[in-house]
This record gives C-alpha cells, sequence and structure tokens, in this order.
C-alpha cells in the first residue's frame, strides 16, 4: 500500500464535467481510487476513473453522458474503495455516477466495472455532518427505498430491504437529531 500517491479535496456538491477533467489529472499513475467523502465524492472518483480507462477520449466520455451511448464493454478503469462519509446515495454499492454537465444538467456515467470493489461504511464517519445534511441524507436514504419499492423491477427481496430501510429511518432518525 504506503502513502497515497495523490490527494484532491476539491470535489463540490454535485460535480460537474470539468471537476471530473481535474481529477481525472490526479489518476493518470494510480492503482487504486480511494473515494472518502458523499455521494458526490464517490460519483466524481467514478467519473474520473472512466475519463482515464478511456485514455483522456473526452468526446466518447461526452457522447456516453449527453447521449447515452454504451461504453465500451472492455472499459477497465482502476478499482474504487469507496469509503462514504454521509448515507443515502447508495454509490458506494452501485455502478452509476452522477455528473452535471456545465449547464446545469444531469448525467448518469454507467458501467458494469464502475462499482466499486469495497466498500468500507464506518458510522463513525458521519456524525459530524450538520443537522440540516444529516435530513438531506436520510430523506436521500428514504427516496432510494421508496423507489426501490415502486420500480417495476422490484422484487420480494428487494421490497423486504426497502421495507425495513424505511422502518429504520422512521425509527431512528430522531435519536440522531437530539
Amino acid at each position: 500500500c504506503g502513502e497515497p500517491v495523490h490527494v484532491f479535496t476539491e470535489v463540490t456538491k454535485n460535480p460537474t464535467v470539468s471537476t471530473i477533467t481535474r481529477v481525472a489529472g490526479y489518476l493518470t499513475d494510480v492503482e487504486v481510487v480511494v473515494a472518502l467523502g458523499g455521494g458526490s465524492v464517490i460519483d466524481a472518483a467514478k467519473g474520473a476513473a472512466t475519463l482515464v480507462a478511456l485514455n483522456g477520449n473526452m468526446n466518447l466520455f461526452l457522447d456516453h453522458l449527453r447521449e447515452g451511448l454504451a461504453l465500451p464493454e472492455s472499459l477497465a478503469p482502476e478499482p474504487i474503495i469507496a469509503i462514504p462519509t454521509t448515507s443515502g446515495t447508495g454509490s458506494e454499492v452501485t455502478r452509476w455516477g452522477t455528473i452535471w454537465g456545465e449547464d446545469g444538467i444531469k448525467h448518469s456515467v454507467m458501467h458494469n466495472n464502475l462499482a466499486p470493489r469495497h466498500a468500507i461504511i464506518d458510522p463513525a464517519l458521519t456524525v459530524s455532518m450538520s443537522r440540516d445534511l444529516t435530513i438531506a441524507t436520510a430523506l436521500d436514504a428514504l427516496s432510494h427505498s421508496m423507489e426501490s419499492v415502486w420500480n417495476k423491477r422490484h422484487s420480494a427481496l428487494t421490497d423486504a430491504i426497502a421495507i425495513q430501510a424505511i422502518r429504520l429511518l422512521r425509527e431512528n432518525l430522531n435519536p440522531v437529531l437530539l
């Protein structure tokens, strides 16, 4: 392992294509990407790892984002280790990332090889969140759980998991906020 090769700390909420380009510039000589932060940080890591795996081909990357053009099946981004410091997005376990265009339009980067190889979940990392961010991330988790139940591809298993998540949010949000 050793020390980090690069540390990039300028990812803000709703990462843009220009942020992805800057982060990708730091990933040219790494063997693994560690994304420590909220969903935006993890999504930015996915976008940057994709751009690097495309050898910086911005046209292909933008065609994927804007037009939904499939990324090459052989795409091999560096492995991502996700360490979320917020709850709600689920980015630490999915193959999707949300990237915003400079025009404020929301896009998705998606590839089977973008799901983080490992997710380190430590609730202690969330205790420094503000009350407002705690509420916002809890509501995000609630909306994802409800969406899972209403999804046309839901199953008995996903329904059970989503219902349990809703129950846990209902029982635990108020005590966390006190």
